[in-house]
């Protein structure tokens, strides 16, 4: 899976919250979503779309390609495990864990990752 900057995965995380259903999320929600404007938003769909990770539909929707899927499914598994070693293993509070949890996922190994999820099934 290709590497994609913080900011990036963040765009994905996004899209993916937005549409559910598959029918697209627009940019001005995007935006919002992440405290961003508009054309930054746009840049960002842009070079995503470049990746082949998310598709611009003919109402100017944008959805994840199944990479795109992909990519979300695993940044979604990060946060997750993390936050739940967190929690379990170092009896953080929720909070805490969940904005940790968030800038951890962007930086954590594919070894340290692997090994968070292996204590927490032991």
């Amino acid at each position: 899976m290709m590497s994609l900057s913080p900011s990036n995965e963040h765009y994905i995380k996004a899209i993916d919250e937005l549409d559910p259903d598959g029918n697209g999320a627009r940019i001005s929600d995007i935006a919002a979503l992440l405290g961003v404007k508009k054309p930054s938003a746009s840049r960002a769909v842009k070079f995503l779309r470049q990746k082949n990770l998310v598709i611009r539909r003919e109402n100017f929707a944008v959805s994840l390609t199944p990479a795109g899927e992909a990519h979300a499914a695993l940044i979604k598994e990060k946060y997750s495990t993390i936050k739940q070693y967190l929690v379990v293993t170092l009896g953080v509070g929720e909070e805490i864990a969940a904005a940790d949890a968030c800038a951890i996922e962007h930086i954590v190994s594919p070894e340290i990752f692997a090994r968070m999820g292996a204590l927490l099934k032991a």
